[in-house]
């Protein structure tokens, strides 16, 4: 079966004795197959292989062979070390306690546990250092996948107080690798919410250094490097270094080539969801609109084929972009089906930058299929939506001011007029930060230039690309 369906099974085994009981052979049948992709995946990962010796050492302690224990804990532990797993290391000292206190009479146990005491403090300081690194990673993460970026100085001082705790005033206080990952991932993020987009580069790509300075972990930690490419792939983007762009997603689409992730199905799913939006982004940032469209069909079957592994987040950017690509080369019917994915969506909590843009995507797209008729009760639902969500900007009210009073201007120089004024509105805001960041979800600037000057929106862009 495709598709679950219990009835179908319980109508063509009917005559068989399991099905009287078929939610216990349902659970024998879930465990099984767990064992056998236990035992298939058992050496798929330097974590697999730490639990898989860990495993051994406790059934060889059971059996009081402690020699063979001592072995397999000195295999272990390199293998935990190269790879800085302190919670397996945390386990491992455990273990050597216990064959310790199994072979040794009394006099000898204290100088053998001091020195095992001694390392289990050390390492017990650099997991909760790394979980406090990853605790201020986490917090930074959460409000940009929920928010979006800040709209305001109060929504901006969340970002500082973060950025302000002791343990990010140098990076020497990291104390592992894992830790440094952190700490240039939170910097990156910062800088980015702050608009500083040379500093987000130059973190990202930090960042990215420090994981490929130690190849033999990106194989265990793949999702990690595929992660900082996306974000040094986001950071080129912005500041329009697309050679660089270019060689990095190259490498992401080639990762499965180079590490043994063959087998993972979320490798898989993050590679297709980074590469190709990062590509869509990159044909709206340089107007290749067309090039962009010839993606969608690759995006399609990806969507089909990770259906329900992919995050909501990202399936609402991949219809935004796909939608923004649209309106760009001028289809706009095309562009409403995209964008109608997102306005009857029920998740209303996500991505709120992403659903507020859309809705302003919208007006553009009503305005340039000429729905005048439906085009007054869009501004109006628009700006309850924002307004409702404490989520306008200056330029949104503006925009909605203007939209409302269009039909109005019904001679071809006065429209002119009117976005040429615009125009000088939008171009004054975005000396501020916060509405300069707005506008690059939607070149609305280069939007009233293509009709000002009566050419194609893809061709205004283009020439401000290069």
């Amino acid at each position: 079966q495709k598709e679950y369906d219990e009835d179908g099974i319980r109508k063509i085994f009917s005559d068989s004795i399991f099905i009287k009981q078929l939610h216990v052979a349902k659970n024998y049948l879930y465990k099984l197959i767990l064992k056998s992709l236990r035992n298939y995946h058992s050496e798929i990962s330097p974590d697999a292989e730490l639990k898989n010796i860990l495993r051994d050492v406790e059934i060889l302690y059971e059996k009081a062979l402690y020699k063979q224990c001592r072995k397999l804990l000195s295999k272990v532990r390199k293998i935990a070390y190269q790879y800085e797993k302190h919670l397996q290391i945390m386990e491992i000292i455990k273990w050597e306690k216990k064959v310790i206190n199994a072979e040794f009479h009394t006099g000898q146990l204290e100088k053998k546990l001091e020195k095992v005491f001694e390392e289990e403090h050390l390492i017990l300081e650099k997991l909760k250092n790394t979980i406090d690194y990853w605790s201020l990673d986490s917090k930074i993460n959460i409000l940009i996948e929920k928010k979006g970026l800040p709209r305001n100085e109060q929504e901006l001082e969340k970002f500082n107080k973060i950025i302000d705790t002791p343990l990010l005033k140098n990076e020497k206080q990291a104390l592992s690798y894992q830790a440094r990952i952190y700490f240039y991932d939170i910097y990156a993020n910062y800088f980015y919410v702050n608009g500083d987009l040379k500093n987000d580069y130059k973190y990202t790509k930090k960042l990215l250094e420090l994981i490929e300075s130690e190849p033999e972990k990106i194989s265990g930690e793949a999702h990690i490097y595929i992660d900082a490419l996306h974000n040094y792939l986001i950071a080129c983007n912005r500041i329009k270094k697309y050679d660089d762009f270019r060689e990095a997603l190259h490498k992401l689409r080639n990762i499965t080539k180079n590490l043994f992730i063959g087998e993972s199905e979320d490798a898989l799913v993050r590679i297709f969801i980074f590469s190709h939006n990062m590509e869509l982004k990159m044909y709206l940032n340089t107007g290749e609109f067309v090039k962009g469209i010839r993606l969608i069909a690759d995006i399609e079957k990806g969507l089909e084929r990770f259906k329900g592994k992919i995050n909501r987040v990202h399936e609402i950017v991949f219809y935004y972009n796909i939608a923004y690509l649209f309106m760009g080369s001028g289809e706009y019917n095309k562009a409403l089906f995209w964008l109608n994915k997102i306005l009857n969506s029920t998740d209303v909590d996500i991505r709120l930058d992403i659903l507020s843009f859309a809705r302003i995507l919208n007006l553009v797209i009503h305005y340039e299929l000429g729905n005048n008729d439906i085009l007054e009760y869009t501004v109006r639902s628009t700006y309850r939506f924002l307004y409702s969500r404490k989520r306008l900007y200056k330029f949104e009210t503006i925009l909605l001011n203007f939209i409302r009073k269009l039909p109005k201007s019904n001679t071809q120089v006065r429209l002119i007029n009117s976005f040429a004024d615009l125009k000088t509105e939008l171009t004054g805001l975005s000396e501020n930060i916060f509405e300069k960041r707005a506008l690059e979800y939607l070149d609305l600037i280069s939007w009233l230039e293509s009709k000002i000057n009566n050419t194609f929106y893809a061709e205004v862009i283009r020439n401000k690309s290069t």
